[in-house]
């Protein structure tokens, strides 16, 4: 008897990485990061990561944090900035910038 091994293939949408920011009634903002999705649980209001591409929660499941529901005045998902790598910043400023013509362009790669 042969066994052939496929590997898993994630077949998820992938949505851009959001988290969720709380405020609460006493004025401090939480970001919660790991969470896909919330849900009230009786007196507090618990973020699960749910590892899937749909927010529902299931017996998989993590919890990542809950707070007292009587205490949030807020909560808003919100996208996560994109890491702009060291190297890509301040290119608009290059040093050799201010000895180039209007008009011209910096080329920042040698001939």
């Amino acid at each position: 008897m042969t066994f052939t091994y496929v590997p898993a293939i994630d077949l998820r949408d992938q949505a851009p990485p959001t988290f969720f920011q709380i405020t609460l009634a006493s004025g401090r903002t939480i970001d919660v990061t790991d969470a896909d999705t919330y849900q009230p649980e009786g007196p507090l209001t618990t973020f699960f990561r749910t590892q899937s591409s749909s927010p529902t929660i299931d017996v998989w499941s993590e919890r990542v944090a809950s707070f007292r529901t009587a205490d949030i005045t807020s909560i808003h998902q919100c996208p996560v900035a994109p890491a702009v790598h060291p190297s890509a910043q301040n290119l608009d400023h290059h040093t050799a910038s201010e000895n180039v013509e209007p008009g011209r362009h910096l080329s920042l790669v040698s001939a």
